[in-house]
């Protein structure tokens, strides 16, 4: 009995290890190689996308995002997201559920994204415009914790954190 607790323990340690020797190459691709960073932007250089760089209702002081990232349903996120330009007259949008992942970092945890080019990001579900077609009362949101896309969607009335992009 004595001996399975010891390798129960030793086991565990070993699995604290693995995740701090992954969280200490994260990200695994070089910022400035996948994001030219400007202000409060981000732009993906795989993908051309531009992305704010804090969730919504973070504000950039320095290179933090600073404050509590706002929660809406998916209704209110679509409305929101739809309405906001930029001061140079570009519109925002939010991102479907693909390019969503995009900017996920496998492999980082707590939250799952270069921390370098989106600081401060909450380790929480994030909404996207990717509906789920199975029941129009749902849509698919992604976790920034671990970077899980789930097997299930969220139902619509559920308030998650957004991030926008635009082109």
């Amino acid at each position: 009995m004595k001996i399975h607790l010891m390798k129960h323990t030793l086991v565990a340690g070993l699995v604290v290890l693995q995740c701090l020797n992954a969280d200490a190459a994260c990200p695994k691709t070089d910022t400035a190689q996948r994001y030219a960073i400007n202000g409060d932007t981000v732009t993906d250089r795989h993908t051309g996308l531009v992305w704010a760089r804090c969730a919504h209702g973070q504000v950039l002081t320095g290179d933090q995002c600073l404050g509590q990232a706002g929660t809406y349903t998916h209704e209110e996120a679509l409305r929101f997201a739809s309405t906001w330009t930029s001061s140079d007259g570009k519109r925002w949008r939010l991102p479907n559920r693909r390019e969503l992942l995009s900017i996920v970092e496998f492999g980082c945890n707590y939250p799952a994204i270069d921390s370098t080019a989106f600081p401060n990001t909450p380790a929480v579900w994030f909404w996207s415009t990717t509906p789920y077609s199975a029941d129009s009362n749902k849509a698919w949101p992604i976790h920034f914790e671990t970077g899980a896309a789930p097997g299930f969607a969220s139902s619509r009335s559920n308030a998650h954190v957004i991030r926008l992009v635009r082109q």
